[in-house]
């Protein structure tokens, strides 16, 4: 939210962030605080070991959604970007969107594989079963030895 940084820092601008094509593992690790673009996964030592994974994760879902669907609203205006709820963290206040399939053949794929992910992976609360297999941790197992269960 500096100004001196990011000129009209409220307005939706994502060129803003083209000239530093730095990580989020690159800001939140820069020596120098005011080099850093947020602390969203933390910083120094106390820094999100995961954050590389969240990164990548919330680039491919995003990514998905932009590829299969128009988001559009349902009021026919955009929400307003200053209706803010939270104190520490803030976000967005709840608006609704309507979500458009780009085509039948895009709409086809994204109904496919929600089902596929909803028969095959999550229970009935919508949880997921158990990590579906190849992903990360999908073999681990505690060591129980010597513990007292």
């Amino acid at each position: 939210m500096d100004p001196t940084r990011s000129p009209n820092p409220r307005t939706f601008d994502p060129t803003r962030f083209l000239p530093d094509p730095a990580t989020e593992f690159a800001s939140a690790t820069a020596p120098d605080p005011s080099a850093r673009q947020n602390y969203i996964f933390g910083a120094g030592r106390r820094v999100c070991q995961g954050m590389h994974i969240a990164e990548r994760s919330l680039f491919l879902a995003v990514s998905r959604l932009l590829w299969g669907f128009n988001i559009l609203p349902v009021t026919g205006r955009l929400p307003d970007a200053e209706d803010l709820i939270g104190a520490v963290t803030i976000q967005p206040a709840p608006f609704e969107v309507r979500l458009e399939a780009r085509s039948v053949g895009r709409g086809d794929v994204m109904r496919v594989g929600w089902e596929n992910v909803r028969k095959g992976y999550l229970n009935g609360d919508m949880q997921w079963r158990s990590v579906p297999e190849g992903m990360a941790f999908s073999t681990w197992m505690p060591d129980l030895e010597g513990e007292k269960v």
